[in-house]
């Protein structure tokens, strides 16, 4: 799987793995996935038990497909979009409500040397804890306002994602500098 992933560009398509086990449960392979692919959206994986029946996993196959091409949230950063990792909370269903009667396009200030700010026009619900942030966290500061981290922070924010296959060094390229735009859409 680690070399399908690496191999193909997964570009404008939804990704949601999943696998058949006994016992094991998919673990953070999604995660691990959607980092060595770099590209796509990658959604939460699942497992079945090593007995689940075709039947069965048509059934989640089409009810996954219904909810995946309606709440996939995609974010692109000038004319770049990257790939992110969502978090399942009320901020990420808020935004994506949001971004889905279209695309929203947030205009960043650089601060501090390590991140990207920007007003979302509209408080969101959130849930701030004290976090050390890492580069590619995408976090909502003070309800109304997206941050994206090249770099890293200590302060009370809600976790929103994380930008996968991307380094520090290509994230500061993308987001370091005067002009930079954030666009979130849905698909």
């Amino acid at each position: 799987m680690s070399t399908f992933a690496e191999s193909h560009d997964f570009s404008g398509v939804t990704v949601i793995p999943f696998c058949t086990s006994g016992s094991s449960d998919i673990g953070q392979s999604d995660d691990t996935l959607a980092g060595q692919a770099g590209t796509g959206t990658w959604l939460q994986g699942k497992r079945f038990s090593g007995s689940v029946t075709e039947d069965q996993l048509r059934e989640w196959i089409n009810e996954t497909e219904g909810t995946a091409v309606k709440e996939t949230l995609r974010l692109q950063i000038n004319d770049t979009e990257v790939a992110v990792q969502w978090e399942n909370n009320g901020s990420v269903s808020a935004l994506t409500e949001l971004a889905s009667s279209g695309p929203l396009t947030v205009v960043t200030s650089e601060y501090g040397g390590f991140e990207r700010v920007g007003s979302l026009g509209e408080r969101l619900p959130d849930n701030d804890v004290r976090i050390t942030t890492e580069p590619g966290d995408v976090v909502l500061y003070s309800g109304d306002q997206i941050v994206i981290f090249y770099g890293s922070n200590t302060w009370e924010y809600t976790r929103l994602g994380k930008i996968t296959g991307l380094n520090a060094d290509e994230l500061a390229g993308l987001l370091s500098g005067q002009d930079v735009t954030v666009t979130l859409s849905c698909r």
